[in-house]
């Protein structure tokens, strides 16, 4: 993906919603940053990262989702991708996890 391509896919809300999903992975629990050897900001960078990948999946399923996105997507990526990479302490496939989170929201599931 091209730098202009990713500047187009960016929803803020997408980056404001994985954040919040990251905190609250993070909650008040030192352990994640501790396992992570990372910053609470670094590892909300290195998750938000990931937008364009939403951006993307918007383009291509957003009319066929039903449901907030930014709640049931974006704010649950980055839940799921900070424990994932907290239990594992490798990240996770992000399109994986991304595409498993847009298809429960379908009508017309792939």
């Amino acid at each position: 993906m091209s730098d202009e391509e990713a500047i187009v896919s960016i929803d803020i809300m997408d980056v404001a919603y994985i954040a919040i999903g990251v905190r609250r992975a993070i909650g008040d629990d030192i352990h994640i940053p501790a396992v992570l050897n990372m910053g609470e900001i670094a590892i909300v960078e290195s998750v938000i990262d990931h937008t364009p990948l939403l951006g993307q999946l918007w383009l291509t399923y957003g009319e066929r989702y039903e449901g907030p996105w930014a709640y049931r997507v974006a704010e649950q990526f980055g839940f799921q991708y900070t424990n994932e990479w907290a239990m594992t302490g490798v990240e996770p496939d992000a399109e994986r996890l991304a595409a498993a989170l847009v298809n429960a929201g379908l009508t017309r599931p792939n």
